[in-house]
């Protein structure tokens, strides 16, 4: 099971008077009534009220996290989608690997590649056991071709080179914020062969068993293909 805990450094509690905030561990408490712009802490003139809301965000915080919750697998070979994109927001990884921006948004994906003890797996349920074109979301400068890649799932095995280069123009989101500095990149895919999947619940990982140049590519994402 996999989990991801709750944020802890942002809070915030309510009744239609009172709103206590709690940022990074610290708590203050605002009369919404007489203060909307939230301008005069008045933790300590209302201290029991400022301890109660507290309290409060307390239980509810261990009543919510009392059950882990699983992440849900990802579908692959259902009979009407028969190509199934695994993306780097969906993987769990071991290593040094980065994300330009933080992960969880769909538009990331994962840098710093530049381990051969680095490694990207997925949870899969496979509802169609069979032979899959197996295509590589990535982008790379001419000097990174030549990265030797191997995907697993079970006892099967794929190992593959990257011997095509694509530019991926990394850059900076245009933004109103001059101080934003949220990167974007192009991507291409290019098959990488065909392995059986058999159906159920599996593990599919890929990892670097040749390194070209200090890094395997800008690494998006898998796409699984049935072809039978």
């Amino acid at each position: 099971l996999y989990f991801r805990k709750l944020r802890q450094d942002l809070a915030a509690v309510r009744t239609p008077r009172w709103r206590a905030v709690g940022s990074r561990g610290s708590w203050q408490l605002f009369d919404m009534l007489a203060d909307p712009s939230q301008e005069n802490d008045l933790a300590a003139e209302y201290p029991g009220v400022f301890a109660n809301l507290v309290a409060n965000h307390a239980r509810w915080q261990a009543d919510v996290t009392m059950h882990l919750i699983e992440r849900t697998p990802v579908p692959v070979g259902h009979p009407k989608a028969p190509m199934t994109e695994l993306r780097t927001p969906e993987s769990f990884q071991e290593g040094r690997l980065k994300w330009p921006n933080g992960p969880g948004t769909t538009t990331e994906w994962i840098r710093n590649w530049r381990s051969t003890e680095d490694r990207i797996w997925w949870d899969l349920d496979v509802l169609r056991e069979g032979t899959y074109e197996v295509s590589l979301v990535y982008a790379c400068n001419p000097e990174m071709v030549g990265s030797i890649v191997r995907i697993e799932c079970g006892d099967k095995s794929l190992e593959a080179t990257i011997d095509h280069p694509f530019g991926g123009n990394v850059r900076r989101r245009p933004d109103r914020r001059s101080t934003a500095n949220w990167l974007l990149c192009d991507f291409t895919s290019r098959p990488l062969g065909k392995m059986s999947i058999p159906s159920g619940r599996q593990v599919l990982s890929i990892q670097a068993t040749k390194i070209a140049a200090g890094t395997v590519c800008e690494f998006r994402g898998l796409i699984l293909k049935k072809l039978d």
